[in-house]
């Protein structure tokens, strides 16, 4: 059975790419939300946590996905789910090569096969090439989309790290990590919306959890649609959101308190940027919730210089663009006794404080 290649440039879900079934020249509509890009050598790249692939057919006993995580010690986790029934997370690692999805499908039947890319950005770039079905299979066109669109730029909490780390009923391991369970997500449920996350762990808007000003930061992985190549080049007219959410600066003030005026200097840059190529978006400014406010030897201090910050951006928008910049203070989260990155139930807490804003002012 020959292996043939995706065939075309990503476009949104509701739109479809040709991609090429294994099993006989057809092209399937997969359908994608979030963000993509097809390589030079045909092979889709995703990047992102939160991406989705979705394909619908019918006619065939067996589908199986061709895809692949080569970067050394990575490897891409992705929710699987037939119809509305959540099948085994999917693990993909190593060299691109066939996966089973199911193999005990009806012919007869109608179906729909979505996967959700659950792990962050830093855990390996995920590559699909094909699926591999019966002969004879149809293809269906993709499902309509809400016309609501959100945006949600952030590090490792709006990726959802290790959300799902909950012992003793979970070990430690990237399988922890399910962007499906972030707030954003959670937020795109409610709010019946298209939901991207431009989101990378470890980073911030001037320099990475370590005070590395030298490795990628927000304002390059968000012109970008795989956050760590640079000619994966994001063009911003493809999505076009009603809102931006920025949860930021967590990582930037882990090393140390940053000055409120320069950290607040480039935070204002890139919500410029951000301005500029979504003119019509709404944007809102979030605290950390890994800051406890109450903590005076290191959260307090750094939850202060934080929000002064964003209080900074803010009045600078108010005189130049009224009522486009808005901040919500995040109540503290403290994850786990055992990580302090916030978990599932905190997210839904986190949505709870974001909702009534954006349905406010959105109108929605």
């Amino acid at each position: 059975m020959k292996v043939l290649p995706a065939m075309a440039a990503m476009m949104l879900l509701g739109s479809s790419v040709p991609f090429l079934s294994a099993s006989e020249a057809s092209v399937a509509p997969v359908c994608i939300m979030g963000r993509t890009w097809t390589a030079p050598d045909g092979l889709i790249h995703m990047g992102f946590p939160g991406s989705v692939i979705e394909v619908g057919f019918t006619g065939t006993k067996s589908i199986k996905i061709i895809a692949g995580c080569p970067e050394q010690d990575k490897e891409a986790h992705f929710n699987v789910t037939l119809d509305t029934i959540p099948l085994e997370r999917l693990e993909v690692k190593g060299p691109v090569r066939e996966y089973v999805i199911s193999d005990t499908l009806d012919k007869d039947e109608f179906y729909r096969i979505r996967l959700v890319r659950r792990t962050e950005a830093w855990q390996g770039v995920a590559r699909f090439g094909g699926f591999v079905v019966d002969e004879g299979t149809e293809w269906l066109d993709c499902k309509e989309l809400p016309e609501r669109r959100l945006m949600f730029i952030g590090d490792s909490i709006t990726g959802g790290d290790k959300n799902e780390y909950i012992p003793p009923f979970s070990h430690f391991g990237n399988h922890t990590h399910n962007a499906e369970m972030a707030f954003g997500w959670e937020l795109g449920r409610r709010l019946e919306a298209q939901v991207h996350l431009v989101s990378y762990g470890g980073k911030g808007i001037v320099r990475d959890w370590s005070g590395n000003t030298e490795e990628v930061k927000a304002a390059e992985f968000f012109e970008r649609a795989v956050p760590d190549t640079a000619e994966a080049v994001w063009d911003h007219a493809l999505y076009q959101p009603d809102a931006v959410v920025i949860c930021l600066g967590t990582n930037d003030f882990t090393p140390g308190v940053l000055d409120v005026e320069a950290y607040a200097a480039p935070y204002i840059r890139f919500v410029e940027r951000i301005l500029e190529v979504h003119p019509d978006a709404r944007v809102v400014v979030c605290s950390s919730p890994m800051h406890n406010p109450e903590d005076a030897g290191w959260g307090g201090p750094r939850a202060k210089a934080l929000e002064a910050s964003l209080d900074a951006v803010v009045a600078h928008f108010n005189e130049a663009r009224p009522d486009r910049v808005r901040k919500v203070k995040l109540g503290y989260r403290p994850g786990s006794p055992f990580d302090s990155h916030p978990i599932a139930p905190q997210h839904q807490e986190i949505a709870d404080e974001l909702e009534p804003v954006l349905r406010d002012w959105l109108g929605w």
